[in-house]
């Protein structure tokens, strides 16, 4: 199963090799939207500085307010969020998260998954 930062990674690296695939841009904004207070966001830091697009992040970081900031997200100075556990959250909470995030995106593609 790939993580949020993951799925983040690969997009970038999607667009960054085809600058015309500016769809993957769009997703790169939702997943930050929808998962923002609940990304590893050393990690998804490390993913645009690989690609020498450190300064987009801080752009798109700019543009996408945290969804929830009182569900356990403290924004820091610098606009960074840093996600704090809450209690009571099951094992699968984070994965029903991220399947949010991924139907919200689905919906917008207009796929559909089937069981």
């Amino acid at each position: 199963m790939i993580s949020a930062e993951g799925l983040i990674g690969f997009k970038l690296q999607a667009l960054v090799n085809n600058p015309s695939r500016t769809r993957d841009l769009d997703d790169i904004r939702a997943l930050l939207r929808v998962q923002r207070g609940k990304l590893n966001m050393t990690e998804v830091r490390e993913y645009f500085a690989l690609f020498d697009r450190k300064e987009w992040l801080d752009e798109l970081l700019a543009q996408s307010p945290v969804k929830n900031p009182d569900r356990g997200a403290e924004p820091l100075a610098g606009g960074h969020v840093v996600s704090i556990p809450l209690a009571g959250k099951g094992d699968l909470s984070g994965w029903m998260e991220l399947m949010e995030a991924v139907e919200a995106l689905c919906r917008e593609n207009r796929v559909r998954f089937t069981s």
